[in-house]
């Protein structure tokens, strides 16, 4: 590949000598450009990229040395090569400063000219080869990144996913952006199933556009065994996803006849909630078969043929409370009522397991807050999404729900009195060891992760006393230890035991013991000196 080289002099006999005199390419250079000064030659390359620049040190306007340093400023992987006439070793100096590796004196020996162009132009060569080496192995890199991307897709179809937490996880890990508030699933199933492969590129690349120039963001994934692509979407106007579908399709290369099948799922507002959608798409009971080629179906109308229950946030408290106080049967009647009512507004078999998921991570989070496995517990591992589609009818799953839901009840409840043990004394050995730093509950709580609101309530139940109050006593019977010895000073004390103003130090102090710091000291040196 032939590089563009410049030669900048105020002596046109100089450029076009260099011109006419070196086989520029045989060397692999373009014929060059020419720049009677610097500013000339700095607005060329600001137009046109030029991988070599030849100079003159010495030209009327701006010097070479300037013109080199205003050019690496800007444009700092263009090799320069200097002709001088003076042999100065200052200037050499100035021009290596600069990143100028050639400095060659006049009058120009052509010979050593044409060697040192042979050897830019394999420096050249070598870069671009490593450019194009870097491309692609990010190319690679970006494939590799783009398939686990849909194996992770198609095992959150398949209710695969262990958490939301896990489910946000891998979204950073694999890169998709999805800032949109909702998300629906569209399948498309070729009649050429030969051209599923060539299909996937184009919807790759479709989609890759999509994300950039609209408020849709889709990644596709094949399920292989259907031979059919599923597309996520997300996304905040429904309308948006829908024209970007109907334009996949009117675009796609087949004749009318042969144009895949087309079908959008209902929406959900979480990513982890998408094999819903999934299985809607699959299985949706109004579906009489398979959709004709060439259709367009739009899952979301049937929504409407039905309300929509709305999630009980209120019953799942009470439920959590219920496992928390060690009420099984309290628990075991929260999420009766739950299903109740999905029985009363006849929601459809997938509000059900929507709900068995939701309720499933509720009693997961209870169960953490003892530090505990909700799947040790159980015995086994939990794939909720994947539990919920098991189920066939209501009952057998209200009834696993109430099973495990006391499982972890009891476990609570035989395990809380010696968790919270553990984890009082936990506290006040971090108070006892930590008490001269400004520490409080929220920082106490980071430390053992837990929230302040739950630290405090256990602590309370615990102890009978709040943890400023615990906090304060140790501090104060340090203090007074420390009020012991007439060398300590009451600031020093009062920073010692963790308060940064002496004045509120000694009002807690004095609220303490009814007495202040000076006078408690008095109190005590004097009780040493009568023998009391």
């Amino acid at each position: 590949m032939p590089y563009t080289i410049l030669i900048v002099d105020d002596d046109k006999r100089i450029r076009d000598g260099l011109t006419r005199h070196i086989e520029w390419e045989r060397i692999g250079f373009y014929e060059p450009l020419h720049a009677s000064g610097g500013f000339e030659a700095l607005e060329l390359c600001q137009r046109t990229p030029v991988d070599v620049i030849i100079t003159d040190i010495k030209m009327a306007g701006m010097s070479g040395l300037d013109f080199a340093e205003r050019m690496m400023r800007f444009r700092k992987q263009t090799i320069m090569i200097i002709l001088s006439g003076f042999g100065d070793f200052e200037y050499a100096k100035t021009a290596m400063k600069f990143g100028i590796r050639h400095y060659l004196t006049k009058p120009t020996d052509l010979t050593q000219l044409t060697s040192v162009l042979e050897e830019t132009a394999s420096e050249l060569d070598s870069r671009l080869r490593q450019t194009e080496s870097l491309k692609a192995m990010e190319e690679r890199y970006r494939e590799a990144i783009d398939l686990f991307a849909e194996q992770f897709l198609l095992r959150l179809a398949h209710g695969l996913a262990d958490s939301p937490e896990a489910v946000h996880a891998s979204v950073r890990e694999y890169r998709l952006t999805l800032p949109y508030s909702s998300y629906a699933l569209a399948s498309l199933a070729s009649a050429d199933h030969a051209a599923l492969a060539q299909q996937m590129r184009r919807i790759r690349r479709r989609c890759a556009l999509w994300r950039e120039t609209s408020d849709l963001s889709c990644y596709p994934f094949v399920h292989q065994e259907e031979e059919r692509i599923y597309l996520l979407l997300n996304y905040d106007d429904r309308e948006t996803a829908l024209q970007a579908l109907r334009q996949l399709r009117e675009r796609s290369e087949q004749p009318q006849r042969e144009r895949a099948d087309l079908a959008i799922s209902g929406p959900v507002a979480q990513l982890s909630d998408i094999s819903l959608c999934f299985n809607q798409l699959r299985h949706w009971p109004g579906a009489a078969g398979p959709m004709q080629v060439g259709g367009f179906a739009d899952y979301a109308e049937h929504e409407n043929e039905r309300p929509e229950p709305v999630y009980p946030a209120a019953e799942e408290k009470r439920l959590v409370l219920a496992m928390s106080s060690g009420d099984t049967e309290r628990a075991a009647l929260c999420l009766e009522r739950i299903f109740a009512e999905l029985h009363a507004q006849q929601a459809h078999p997938e509000k059900y397991r929507e709900y068995f998921v939701k309720l499933f991570f509720a009693m997961e989070r209870a169960v953490a807050e003892l530090k505990s496995d909700i799947h040790r517990i159980l015995g086994e591992r939990i794939y909720p999404t994947q539990k919920a589609q098991e189920f066939r009818q209501a009952g057998p799953m209200l009834e696993w729900l109430q099973r495990a839901c006391a499982e972890c009840t009891e476990y609570l409840t035989s395990h809380s009195l010696s968790y919270t043990q553990k984890f009082v004394e936990h506290i006040k050995s971090y108070i006892e060891k930590h008490y001269m730093e400004d520490i409080s509950l929220h920082s106490v709580s980071a430390a053992v992760h837990l929230s302040p609101t739950y630290v405090s309530k256990i602590f309370k139940k615990a102890t009978g006393r709040n943890f400023i109050d615990y906090l304060t006593s140790v501090r104060m019977e340090m203090a007074k230890a420390m009020l012991g010895n007439v060398n300590n000073k009451v600031y020093e004390i009062a920073s010692n035991v963790g308060y940064q103003s002496t004045k509120h130090f000694s009002q807690v102090f004095k609220g303490n013991t009814g007495m202040t710091p000076t006078e408690y000291r008095d109190k005590i040196h004097w009780s040493k000196e009568s023998g009391h």
